[in-house]
């Protein structure tokens, strides 16, 4: 992880060098703005088993969750088409899963098997500092094609985990909350587990044992269209580089794994 952070922050520095190099002989205007839009995103996850001599099964699905962003824009003009761009920009991101995990006991034991369904939602906060270089093609009198790609680094300022579980052998319904930057157990409405059972230490979801890093990076790429030189439209996609996850104890060894950000946002921005 470090040396992914030290090369997105050497592109960083590089850009940055570039702007004021050119900033010195530059006739072009500097241009403000404003953007916001949605986000789509999901982690990609991989994750050694927590427990391999056990006749647990694991059917995890992650899925997209939706969130927002909303930030600032500035544009240094280098040539006519290119441009280099930094913003400053709060992003939600995060995923979502379901999980139906089925208990088997050994068949000796007389106890049958018990069905787990869970359901979790995270949401993680960002301040992330994109830094793009953007390519401008004349489409029509003042509308213009645009793209850019760049690195990002992102610090997470917080970040929740809200879950549900629901097991068929119980008429219990559990509902907890997890902050992941700290190092904190789920917090559940219901004190009681199954007796000698504590469900979520079945779970094969990074978030349960864990905290994640609040440092986070990558590169980002556009494409859009800009409108009459001042509304710009873009689709984004940000890349994750950097593994987030920490390595947990669990009660059968040490657990180790990877996770990795994938974000896709529409944002609508609009240049002073």
């Amino acid at each position: 992880m470090d040396k992914t952070i030290k090369l997105l922050a050497l592109c960083i520095v590089f850009e940055i060098i570039s702007v004021h190099t050119y900033a010195d002989t530059s006739k072009n205007k500097i241009q403000f703005g404003i953007k916001g839009g949605i986000n789509t995103s999901t982690t990609l996850v991989s994750l050694s088993e927590y427990h391999p001599e056990s006749y647990a099964k694991y059917n995890i699905e992650y899925k997209y969750n939706a969130g927002f962003n909303v930030g600032m824009i500035v544009e240094f003009p280098m040539t006519k088409t290119l441009s280099i761009q930094p913003e400053l920009v709060f992003s939600v991101k995060g995923m979502r899963d379901e999980i139906f995990t089925l208990l088997n006991s050994p068949p000796t034991s007389g106890i049958n098997t018990w069905e787990l369904h869970a359901i979790s939602k995270v949401s993680l906060y960002y301040i992330e500092l994109p830094l793009y270089f953007k390519f401008s093609f004349d489409f029509n009198n003042s509308n213009k094609l645009i793209a850019g790609i760049g690195p990002y680094l992102a610090y997470g300022i917080s970040g929740k985990m809200n879950s549900e579980f629901v097991i068929s052998s119980s008429d219990k319904h559990w509902i907890g909350e997890k902050d992941v930057f700290n190092e904190n157990d789920i917090k559940f409405n219901e004190s009681t587990w199954l007796t000698s059972m504590n469900v979520a230490s079945w779970i094969r979801e990074p978030y349960w044992k864990k905290t994640v890093k609040r440092f986070d990076g990558g590169f980002s790429s556009f494409i859009g269209y800009e409108i009459h030189k001042n509304w710009i439209i873009t689709a984004n996609y940000d890349l994750g580089l950097i593994n987030f996850l920490n390595s947990a104890e669990a009660w059968d060894g040490k657990v180790d794994g990877s996770m990795y950000n994938r974000t896709f946002s529409i944002t609508l921005g609009y240049k002073f």
